[in-house]
Formats: C-alpha cells, sequence, structure tokens
C-alpha cells in the first residue's frame, strides 16, 4: 500500500509541475504576441492535451484498480529516468526564454535557438516527453498505460514535428517575399500548361502554401480521405479546411501565370551541363547566382551535379487518366487491392481522376475491373484524356544541395505517391530554398530539407513497408476502421 501511495504522490507532483508548465506558456504567450509571434497547426492540440491527461490519469487507474505489483529495481529505474526526463524538459524551457511554449508560436526576425540541448539535438524537449511517457506509468508497472501512451504519441510527435519544422523553414520566405530583388530566370523546353502523371489532389496545406503566393487555382473541394478494401471503409475528414481536386494543367497554368505576374522570365531551353564557381553558376547559356533544380522525378540537373544515387528494392509506377464523369463523393477514396492502390479524386462538376500504383506491369482499367463498385460507376464514362505514366517512383539522392545549386521537390528525392503529400511537401521545400538564398546560405537548405521532409519520409516509408507485407497489408484499412481517432490523427498530420 505505501508503495500505491508513493505512487500517487509522484502523478501529483508531475500535474502540479504540468500546471507551471501552462503558466509559464501562457506568459510567453502573451510575450510572443507582443512581438509579432504566429500560431501554426493548432489542430492537433487540443489531442495533445487529452494523451498528456491520459498519462496521468491511466497511470493512476491501472495501479490501483489493476493492483499492479510494484518492483522495487524497475521502479527506482524508472523513476530515475523520469527525473532525468523532467530535467532536460526544463533545461529546454530555460533555455528558449520567452520562445518556450506548448503551442507552436514562432516570432519573425527571431534567429533560430543553437544553445543548451539545441547544440545536440533539432528537438530535445520531445525526447523527454517519450523518455517520460514510457518511464512515468513504469515506476508503477503500469506497462499498459506507457504503451497505449506510446502508440498514440507517434503520430502526435510527427503532426507536431511536421508542424514545427515547416513553420522554422517558411517563415523567412513569407517575411522576405518580394524584399531581395532577384532577378529569376526559369528554364524549360516545354510551351504552355504541362501535364504530369498525379493524383491532383491538394491537401489543405498545400493550398496555404499556394495562398501565400497569391495562387488560387480552380478546381473540386473535397474534404477527407476514405480508405476502402472490400466491405472495410475507414474514413478521416479533415478537422479545419478542405483540400481541392485540381488539374495538373489547371495548377501549372495558375502557377506560370503568377511568375509571369511578378517578372519572372521564362526560357524554351533544356538543362545539360553545370558548371560553377565560389561566385555563381551556369547552366543553359545562363550565369547566376544561384540554380535550383526543380525538374521532377528523373532531375537532369540532379544527374548533371553527380547528386543522384541508385535505389534499391522493387519500383513501383503510376498511372493516371480522367474520366467524365460527376464525382460521388467529397472525398478521395483510396481503393486497397492485394497489390496496388487505387486512388480517385474529384477534379471538376463532371469529371474524376483515377490513379493506379504499384509495382509494373501496371493496368488501370483491369485494376478498375477489381472493384465492382467502382467499375460500375465509371461504365460507360467517356475517357477525358489519355492514360499516363509516371516512375520508378522512388528516387534517392546523396544530398539537396552542391554548391550554389539547390534541389526542391521530386528532384530532391522521392518516397512514394502513397500519401499523397508530394505537392504540400514540394511547396514548403520551395520555400524554404527561396529563403537560403535570400539569406545567402544554400547550405542550410540541406538541414531544412530534412526537417520539412521528416514526417513525410518515415510515414510514408512505413506504411510503403506494411504495404509490401501481404499479411501486413491486408490488415491497414481494417485497423484504420478499428482505430478511427488515430487515423484521423494521422490523416489531420498530412493534411497540414
Amino acid at each position: 500500500m505505501a508503495g500505491f501511495v508513493a505512487f500517487t504522490v509522484l502523478i501529483a507532483l508531475v500535474a502540479v509541475e504540468r500546471i507551471v508548465e501552462l503558466l509559464v506558456s501562457k506568459r510567453n504567450l502573451r510575450w510572443s504576441e507582443a512581438h509579432g509571434g504566429i500560431e501554426y497547426g493548432h489542430s492537433h492540440y487540443p489531442f495533445m492535451v487529452a494523451l498528456h491527461v491520459f498519462l496521468l490519469a491511466g497511470s493512476l487507474i491501472e495501479v490501483w484498480v489493476w493492483q499492479r505489483p510494484l518492483v522495487p529495481v524497475l521502479s527506482w529505474a524508472m523513476l530515475a529516468l523520469v527525473i532525468g526526463s523532467q530535467a532536460l524538459r526544463w533545461w529546454c524551457i530555460i533555455t528558449l526564454g520567452h520562445r518556450w511554449n506548448t503551442l507552436v508560436v514562432i516570432v519573425p526576425g527571431m534567429p533560430k535557438v543553437t544553445s543548451g540541448p539545441y547544440r545536440w539535438l533539432a528537438h530535445p524537449n520531445y525526447v523527454a516527453v517519450v523518455i517520460e511517457g514510457i518511464a512515468l506509468p513504469m515506476v508503477g508497472f503500469a506497462w499498459v498505460t506507457a504503451v497505449v501512451f506510446t502508440v498514440l504519441n507517434i503520430p502526435l510527435l510527427m503532426t507536431r514535428l511536421r508542424v514545427e519544422n515547416e513553420a522554422l523553414a517558411t517563415l523567412p520566405a513569407a517575411i522576405n517575399a518580394g524584399l531581395s530583388g532577384l532577378e529569376t530566370v526559369v528554364v524549360e523546353p516545354r510551351q504552355g500548361a504541362i501535364d504530369k502523371a498525379c493524383g491532383e489532389g491538394l491537401m489543405p496545406g498545400a493550398l496555404e502554401s499556394l495562398a501565400r503566393i497569391g495562387v488560387s487555382p480552380r478546381g473540386l473541394p473535397f474534404h477527407g480521405i476514405r480508405y476502402i478494401a472490400g466491405e472495410n471503409v475507414a474514413e478521416a475528414r479533415f478537422s479545419r479546411t478542405p483540400g481541392r481536386g485540381v488539374r495538373r494543367t489547371e495548377l501549372h497554368g495558375a502557377l506560370r501565370q503568377r511568375a509571369s505576374e511578378l517578372g519572372v522570365r521564362f526560357v524554351a531551353d533544356r538543362v545539360d551541363a553545370i558548371a560553377h564557381d565560389d561566385e555563381s553558376i551556369e547552366a543553359a547559356g545562363i550565369r547566376a547566382r544561384y540554380l535550383i533544380g526543380a525538374d521532377g522525378l528523373h532531375s537532369q540537373v540532379r544527374s548533371s551535379l553527380g547528386l543522384a544515387s541508385a535505389s534499391r528494392g522493387s519500383k513501383r509506377y503510376g498511372v493516371r487518366q480522367h474520366f467524365s464523369v460527376r464525382p460521388w463523393t467529397d472525398m478521395v477514396e483510396v481503393y486497397w487491392l492485394s497489390d496496388a492502390e487505387l486512388y480517385v479524386t474529384p477534379v471538376d462538376e463532371d469529371l474524376v481522376g483515377v490513379a493506379v500504383l504499384g509495382t509494373a506491369p501496371l493496368d488501370l482499367h483491369a485494376a478498375i475491373s477489381m472493384v465492382p463498385e467502382l467499375a460500375g460507376r465509371l461504365d460507360g464514362a467517356p475517357s477525358a484524356s489519355t492514360p499516363r505514366g509516371a516512375g520508378p517512383l522512388r528516387q534517392r539522392v546523396t544530398a539537396r544541395t552542391a554548391g550554389r545549386a539547390l534541389l526542391v521537390g521530386d528532384a530532391a528525392g522521392y518516397v512514394d505517391a502513397l500519401t499523397g503529400e508530394g505537392l504540400r511537401v514540394g511547396f514548403a521545400e520551395a520555400e524554404a530554398a527561396a529563403a537560403a538564398i535570400r539569406a545567402g546560405l544554400p547550405g542550410r537548405y540541406e538541414a531544412d530539407w530534412r526537417g520539412i521532409t521528416r514526417s513525410y519520409r518515415w510515414l510514408t516509408n512505413a506504411l510503403l513497408w506494411t504495404a509490401s507485407q501481404r499479411r501486413l497489408r491486408s490488415v491497414v484499412v481494417p485497423a484504420a476502421r478499428a482505430l478511427p481517432m488515430a487515423f484521423v490523427r494521422i490523416v489531420d498530420g498530412l493534411a497540414y
């Protein structure tokens, strides 16, 4: 009984510490707002609060109700980790000073903190959270709470890391836009609006990035993602704003028009050889201070710079085609077949795009025929475009920068289209690259790129590996259906 009481006192002390954190956070928020601070990604915050309340309450309930046996050696070891995690947490709070907050708040013009624990870790506070999430309940051998908290904390931390990294990387570009007076030239051999095989679903975060540069392409809103595998259906609606299905040609036209309005010059040529020195870089007969290679999966710029690396594992491809039929849903539908995925995206009032992802050979119409419901909806619908393919999707690179050259978008390396994040991530990379150039520090883009793409790379690789395992693949949709809140959190983390 004495051990249970001691554990209760420990939980109470941690609860008091959390209250102190909230008071410090509230004070710091007032300071940040007074200095023009901007909050990012608030939608995940209530879930974070609820999860940390669960950690404390769940630990107590499990110990007292289930009468967990206390193991002295384990309890003392876990207590030492709890104390260590609290010390690390408060080291972070003291190091950040007024800029520390439980919310994600960025103050324009403030430099990135690189002292204290931030000399070695980008997010030391989250190291403390992970350690505490396991150690605190295990002091009382509340292993169920430790497991549940840790599993639910994974998508939350992925969302939090993405929000923080994108806020840190994109804000300088937003602040300095239009102030530097850089002359920009786009070298592109193809003329007019360029089409590309892609899912054409712009996530809400991608639309926000486009809005920051004054672009709003015409399309059809969609409000979430629906996974379908036979009788199993899992839905996740976006918590805030909708996404938008946009024809790739429409998006390219809107981007080109906006670039022309800003004085960007277009040159009909191809980049082959690249020559650079300490002061400039030359490509397609044009000498400039910097070069951004944003020329897609099979980037010639990447190859010319010697940054391409051989990809391992099975190769996946994509094929997309449009059909003239009225959309039957306000969501992007993903049909999980035995060895491929079918994506259906509403892109106009009388148009849907259907794409299949998988290993070669790919047959879009054969894949559609494997889903009777989808085949019935498309039966007799006229084709509105010819099939267009892309791949192999996975592209590896050795680095994203080489001297005065920076790689952006698919050219910077690509995992897969499985999560539908390509455009959102690409837009964030473009902003970070522009910010690095304006600052005259192209080398810092490498670290910015890793931060921006971390959650995308982790989640896509994990889902891709799961999908490649036949037994695990069959439980993806049932698991999403059985854990709707976790599915919603993951989709929201991808969306914003």
